[in-house]
C-alpha cells in the first residue's frame, strides 16, 4: 500500500484551502458486519472537515475510475461540502487515482494562500493506485506549496476473494436446460480462506446454484468450479 502520510488533521492555522477526495468505488461496499468501508469513510472525511480552521476553503471530489466534483472548486461554504459527503453515493466502479490526484495537485497551485491540503480517503486497494512511483514523484515535487494526508479506511490485511472469470461451458445453450458455468475464485488475501460459499443466480432471481470451496491458498491462483442455471426466457 503507498504511503503517504504526512503530519495530522488540522494542524494549519490561517486561512487553508483543502481538497477532499473520497474513494466511491466498488470496493468501498466492503463490510466488517456493522459498517462500510464507504461509510466509514463518509466519517472520516466528516472529521477532516471538523479539524479545519476557520475561514477555509473546502472541496469535495468522489474518485472512482472517474472523478465526480461535488464541490469543484475549494470554497468556503463547509455546510454545502458536508452535505456533498453525506448525500455521496458508492458505486459499483473500479479505482485510479493518480489522474484525479494530479487533476486535485494542479487546482491546489491555483489557490491563494500559503496552506493547501489535499485529503485521500480511500480503502487502498492497490489495483487503483498503479504508478505509486509516479504519485510519489508527483507530491515530491510540490511539497513546498502544499501536503498530502492518506486516510485509510482498512487496518491491516483482510480477506481479498475475487471472482476472476465466469464462462458459460455448455456448447449449445437451450432456454428451459440446465447450462453449465466455469467460474474462477482466486485468493488475493495474505492467508488461507477456507469455507468460501460460491453462487450463480440470473439476474435478480434467488440463487440457481451453490458450492462450497473447502479452501484457496494465498497468492492469487485461482480455483474452477462448475455452477449449473436455467434460462427460462431466450
Amino acid at each position: 500500500r503507498p504511503s503517504l502520510r504526512e503530519g495530522g488533521i488540522g494542524m494549519l492555522g490561517g486561512d487553508e484551502a483543502a481538497i477532499i477526495l473520497v474513494d466511491n468505488s466498488g470496493s468501498m461496499s466492503a463490510t466488517d458486519g456493522a459498517v462500510s468501508r464507504f461509510e466509514k469513510a463518509q466519517k472520516a472525511a466528516g472529521q477532516i472537515l471538523d479539524g479545519l480552521p476557520a475561514g477555509s476553503r473546502v472541496a469535495v471530489w468522489l474518485v472512482s475510475d472517474t472523478v465526480r466534483e461535488s464541490v469543484s472548486e475549494p470554497a468556503r461554504d463547509l455546510a454545502l461540502a458536508r452535505k456533498s459527503i453525506t448525500e455521496a453515493k458508492r458505486t459499483d466502479q473500479g479505482t485510479e487515482w493518480q489522474p484525479a490526484l494530479r487533476r486535485a495537485v494542479d487546482v491546489l497551485k491555483k489557490q491563494p494562500g500559503a496552506h493547501k491540503h489535499l485529503y485521500a480517503v480511500t480503502d487502498g486497494q492497490a489495483a487503483g493506485w498503479k504508478g505509486t512511483g509516479e504519485i510519489r514523484t508527483l507530491l515530491e515535487s510540490v511539497k513546498r506549496e502544499m501536503r498530502a494526508t492518506l486516510v485509510l479506511t482498512t487496518e491491516g490485511e483482510e480477506k481479498n476473494l475475487g471472482i476472476t472469470d465466469v464462462r458459460l461451458a455448455t456448447a449449445l445453450p437451450t432456454v428451459n436446460q440446465p447450462l453449465r458455468f466455469e467460474v474462477s475464485v482466486a485468493n488475493f488475501g495474505p492467508t488461507e480462506a477456507t469455507g468460501i460459499a460460491v453462487s450463480l443466480a440470473i439476474d435478480d432471481e434467488p440463487p440457481a446454484d451453490e458450492q462450497a470451496l473447502d479452501a484457496i491458498p494465498a497468492g492469487g491462483a485461482p480455483k474452477t468450479i462448475s455452477l449449473f442455471a436455467t434460462f427460462r426466457e431466450p
